[in-house]
């Protein structure tokens, strides 16, 4: 059944909930304390299951009523395994979780449509027709497929009415829902990540600004061999409504169905796009999800949604090469100089340089070994949580690092690809493709040559 959204759900209330979720978790906390005084240890499992249980629970029900940040929260914690959480209940526990990635309102056709009305005026004569039942939904709009009189096929995005005010008041509720997740990231500096989180959602608001982000990638990326960004259709764009080339194919889940070699190749078309792009273009999507990538009719990976979208200073974009290129090197001297001139150790008297390179290591191991390895969702989710849950000699110093936002972008962006290359279970020595932009390597594979042969072509000039 179609639901509106509930702007009257106000932030007064939800951040009412998100207050009782902490006071609930205390109370679990010294519960579980009290619990594991008495009772054999299968009791004492059982409690601690039953606890993390429910505050999966709670999580979702106030995580998955809101449309903004702390929903972004939730959809990261759901890719994460972490040992908060008794390791028999984890299963279930991320399972749980998981629901907030695909948890989205229903709207009603008929005020959705009414948005696109009230937003093109006359221009809603271009199309021919507009089909009511929605291809996809998203947690600040839903998408339909049109026709336009000239016989264009077209995606049609609009945002939900008023969800513009209910995000704004979900993100002054962040910082309260940061307070319940501090011990589970905690080498995540919680200002870097409300700034970064905060940064992309009022991006994601103005769909005008994605329109402009969607077509400087669709020049750039015009007549790409593997990779399609769909056209905008510009005059049938507004800050609520976002008109694009309707992109036909298969899903990425469906991908993941197919054969070892079709599954590898789009592996490696993701992992350039979303993972490449940051040093060979210094600009990036930074949403890397299942719903934003499709395997084309003509062969292609069609990337989708560029609401949130990067650009990096050279600087940053220097600090990423020169330390990953040392770490590769074996050089924590040299890896720990660079972080610092990027302000990203600020506490040298607790951590060792060694400490550092091993801290890079755990985290990036997956692109920094020089062999051919198959990413399961096993790898991805380790290469995560040793990133933001480290549990080695390092991980009390670590705590005290901190990430700068688009650096923290770059390493989000980065765990969400490998995490759907886990999904994909694909295959490749991803430490000789990242060698083509990090050390200007010649590129091994038949795509590397191909997309080298067409930059050369492209960008001759």
């Amino acid at each position: 059944m179609d639901t509106e959204p509930s702007p009257s759900t106000s932030a007064l209330r939800r951040g009412g909930e998100l207050g009782k979720v902490a006071a609930h978790t205390a109370i679990r906390r010294v519960r579980s304390r009290a619990a594991t005084l008495g009772g054999s240890p299968d009791e004492r499992r059982r409690r601690a299951e039953n606890d993390a249980l429910a505050a999966a629970d709670e999580l979702i029900t106030v995580l998955g009523s809101m449309k903004g940040a702390a929903m972004k929260v939730g959809q990261f914690l759901s890719l994460l395994d972490l040992d908060m959480v008794p390791p028999s209940a984890r299963p279930a526990f991320t399972q749980k979780l998981a629901i907030l990635r695909d948890n989205a309102p229903r709207v009603s056709s008929e005020t959705m449509l009414g948005v696109v009305r009230a937003e093109l005026g006359d221009r809603m004569s271009a199309f021919a027709e507009i089909n009511p039942e929605p291809i996809a939904a998203a947690s600040i709009g839903q998408v339909y497929r049109a026709r336009l009189t000239d016989g264009r096929d077209v995606a049609v995005k609009v945002q939900y009415p008023g969800i513009d005010r209910v995000v704004r008041s979900d993100l002054k509720n962040l910082a309260i829902a940061l307070r319940l997740y501090k011990r589970l990231l905690p080498t995540v500096d919680p200002q870097s990540f409300v700034r970064e989180v905060t940064g992309n959602i009022i991006a994601e608001l103005d769909y005008e600004a994605e329109a402009d982000n969607q077509r400087r990638l669709a020049v750039r990326y015009q007549g790409h061999p593997f990779i399609q960004i769909p056209d905008v259709i510009g005059n049938l764009c507004t800050p609520k409504v976002l008109t694009t080339e309707l992109v036909s194919g298969i899903s990425f889940d469906e991908v993941t169905g197919l054969d070892a070699e079709t599954r590898d190749q789009v592996g490696e078309v993701i992992y350039r796009f979303y993972c490449g792009s940051i040093h060979t273009d210094a600009t990036f999507c930074g949403d890397p999800h299942p719903g934003n990538i499709m395997l084309a009719d003509d062969g292609r990976v069609a990337f989708l949604d560029f609401g949130s979208s990067k650009t990096m200073s050279k600087r940053a974009v220097q600090l990423e090469r020169s330390a990953l290129i040392a770490a590769r090197a074996g050089d924590a001297t040299k890896v720990a100089q660079i972080l610092r001139r990027g302000d990203i150790l600020i506490d040298e008297d607790n951590i060792t340089d060694a400490d550092v390179l091993a801290y890079v290591h755990d985290s990036t191991w997956w692109h920094m070994d020089d062999t051919t390895l198959t990413i399961t969702p096993e790898i991805a989710n380790a290469a995560m949580v040793a990133a933001v849950h480290p549990a080695h000699e390092y991980a009390e110093p670590s705590r005290r690092q901190r990430f700068p936002e688009e650096h923290l972008m770059a390493r989000r962006v980065e765990f969400y690809t490998c995490a759907m290359l886990g999904q994909l279970g694909a295959s490749a020595n991803w430490f000789r493709i990242e060698s083509e932009w990090l050390t200007g390597a010649e590129p091994e594979t038949e795509l590397g040559q191909v997309d080298q042969w067409w930059r050369k072509r492209t960008f001759s000039d």
